[in-house]
């Protein structure tokens, strides 16, 4: 049997129309958002470049932050370059020895700001899935498959296949979240914990009771959400604090499911989450 406990109408997750203009799209990802910018180091796409680690200085006497920092790590050597992406949507600073321009990095920002920023997730107090202390003899719990796949940075694309699910209702973002740090998608009858950095495993927390949405204005294969405060309040208190800040191995002590996946440039990896979610919203 299904609880009817929510009333109000979801939304579709709108993926941002290529018309946008970069100052909109700008505005709109990282701009309005500043404060609360999901930091972290992420896998580029640019050529010559690893990654790019984007997050905040502290903040001003008035506890504002107007900027973000850009780090990006060179694919060929040990090197680093550092700029600034202020409020204005000024990138300052200098690329050295990378054949890229800065209006390609401020796109490889913005795409990747596309992919992680969004108000479809409510930020919790504790922090996601904290490894803890596992015990000698859990090291048997490793698998050969887990100790093969070769770990790598975070790529965004594992939130966002996640955030496009048809059934995926609102996300979940930890303390711990930005830096290699477990996020969390409330469907249905679970809540699924995943890692963007490749080699971590995801969490499944199967639901006693499953969660049905009223007046569910979804069109057939159309992602939706729930957007209102109330509603994510009332999920987050039954479903989401009896598990908040358990452990990996307190995690599959109470019943959680773990799973150990490909990487995301291998498709079996969305084939077999497919499955995974499909499976746990029967």
């Amino acid at each position: 049997m299904k609880d009817k406990i929510f009333s109000q109408k979801t939304e579709k997750l709108v993926v941002a129309p290529q018309e946008m203009s970069r100052d909109e799209r700008f505005k709109k990802y990282i701009g309005t958002q500043m404060q609360n910018f999901p930091q972290g180091e992420f896998e580029s796409q640019l050529p010559g470049v690893r990654s790019i680690n984007i997050f905040p200085p502290q903040p001003d006497a008035s506890g504002e932050i107007d900027s973000l920092h850009i780090i990006i790590s060179h694919s060929e050597k040990n090197y680093r370059d550092t700029l600034t992406l202020n409020k204005k949507g000024e990138l300052i600073g200098k690329i050295k020895d990378l054949e890229i321009t800065k209006d390609e990095l401020y796109e490889e920002i913005l795409r990747i700001a596309e992919i992680t920023s969004g108000d479809d997730f409510e930020s919790v107090g504790e922090d996601i899935l904290p490894p803890g202390e596992w015990p000698v003899f859990g090291k048997k719990d490793e698998t050969e498959e887990e100790k093969n796949i070769e770990r790598s940075l975070p790529d965004p694309r594992r939130i966002n296949f996640l955030r496009n699910h048809p059934d995926y209702l609102f996300g979940i973002r930890g303390l711990n979240s930005g830096f290699r740090g477990y996020y969390g998608f409330v469907f249905p009858g679970f809540i699924l914990l995943e890692n963007e950095a490749i080699g971590n495993a995801v969490y499944i927390f199967p639901f006693d009771k499953k969660i049905e949405v009223e007046n569910n204005q979804k069109g057939e294969g159309a992602p939706t959400r729930i957007r209102n405060k109330y509603d994510r309040k009332m999920i987050l208190d039954t479903y989401w604090k009896p598990i908040a800040s358990l452990t990996k191995q307190e995690s599959l002590g109470v019943g959680a499911v773990r799973v150990i996946h490909p990487p995301v440039d291998d498709k079996k990896w969305e084939e077999k989450m497919l499955e995974v979610i499909d499976s746990n919203l029967k």
